[in-house]
């Protein structure tokens, strides 16, 4: 397996076959670059990738809408604010699929000293997974959650997979990873990083309700604190994570 084809140029890039994803053109998957992303690590691609997220909902007004794979190809993609999926309308949304092309060549990096990260009393993430806030008005019928943060029990298939997190320097605030998802999602072949003057926490669940979820074969290295977990009634498995470098 290659994750980019040889040229004078640009060598090729050899990886691990379970590290390198590749789709059929048609096999209907979103590709952030069609939106604009550029992935050269000198871009903010902030806008084009949550405008690809957006486009990947299932255009119906229920989580269970059939949301579309969105694929980062190799590169690193500079990032100024969160990534998140909302609907037309501003509300959140749940079905959030992030997928690299490699866990090593594809990145989504915080740029260093960002406004809004810098302080370690404001915690900001640089990925927010969310529940979907328009259906859970309809539902929840006074069962206390947060919709400004996304909180809620419509978190379904919220997955980031097979990428690299980097949350730059100076950005004390910056939580990697502020993860929700319900009943079924991952947070899968994923390394979270951060330098050793930068980084809150690398994987939060602290937002109602996280639960079932599953991390797997994650690496998590800075950050004050790897993951932090509440809501543990509600089942977060954790398997084959490696934690270093925690303040």
């Amino acid at each position: 397996c290659f994750c980019a084809p040889a040229s004078a140029a640009t060598p090729v890039t050899p990886c691990f076959a379970v590290d390198c994803v590749n789709f059929p053109a048609d096999a209907g998957f979103i590709n952030v670059k069609d939106f604009g992303a550029v992935g050269n690590g000198i871009a903010d691609d902030t806008a084009a990738i949550n405008a690809a997220l957006a486009a990947s909902d299932g255009g119906v007004d229920s989580p269970f809408g059939k949301s579309r794979i969105v694929y980062l190809p190799l590169g690193t993609y500079l990032v100024t604010s969160p990534l998140y999926k909302a609907k037309p309308n501003g509300d959140f949304s749940s079905g959030m699929i992030l997928l690299g092309q490699s866990r090593q060549g594809t990145i989504i990096k915080l740029g260093n000293s960002t406004e809004g990260y810098t302080d370690s009393a404001q915690q900001r993430a640089i990925i927010l997974t969310t529940s979907d806030t328009s259906y859970d008005a309809q539902t929840l019928k006074g069962i206390e959650a947060d919709q400004s943060i996304g909180e809620g029990n419509r978190g379904y298939a919220n997955f980031v997979e097979n990428l690299t997190i980097d949350a730059g320097s100076g950005n004390l605030g910056a939580i990697g990873i502020d993860y929700l998802a319900n009943k079924f999602g991952a947070v899968r072949g994923v390394t979270l990083r951060a330098a050793a003057d930068s980084g809150k926490i690398g994987i939060r669940m602290l937002r109602k309700w996280a639960g079932p979820v599953y991390l797997q074969d994650d690496l998590i290295d800075g950050f004050n604190i790897g993951v932090a977990v509440r809501q543990a009634d509600l089942s977060v498995s954790l398997d084959k994570l490696t934690l270093n470098n925690q303040r």
